[in-house]
């Protein structure tokens, strides 16, 4: 029953990936679709759609691995997915933060 779960979330980040990175789906990024018409302005839409549909597949990625580690009974497999995904969450949201990369 787990892989099923692991496949499912996989597939709707695949799914939110491939929405993001052909540059629909703002108003499903948080912080955005709250902001200010001022902030929004200062935002290159494009960079911000691209980058968060790379996240987004690189998280489909990691449910993969614990996908996987459920169906080859490995458990290395599930504690590298593991980490991996929290180090995608953590280094990803330190990157677009860092260093004005969304600016226009």
């Amino acid at each position: 029953m787990l892989p099923v779960i692991h496949g499912i979330f996989a597939g709707i980040f695949i799914i939110l990936g491939i929405v993001f990175l052909s540059g629909k789906g703002l108003f499903l990024i948080a912080g955005y679709n709250t902001a200010s018409k001022a902030e929004k302005a200062e935002i290159d839409e494009k960079k911000l759609c691209k980058y968060v549909g790379i996240l987004t597949l690189l998280f489909a990625g990691c449910f993969l691995l614990l996908m996987a580690s459920d169906i080859f009974d490995q458990m290395w497999l599930l504690w590298f997915g593991l980490g991996l995904f929290f180090v995608i969450a953590i280094g990803g949201a330190i990157y677009i933060n860092t260093g004005n990369r969304l600016k226009k």
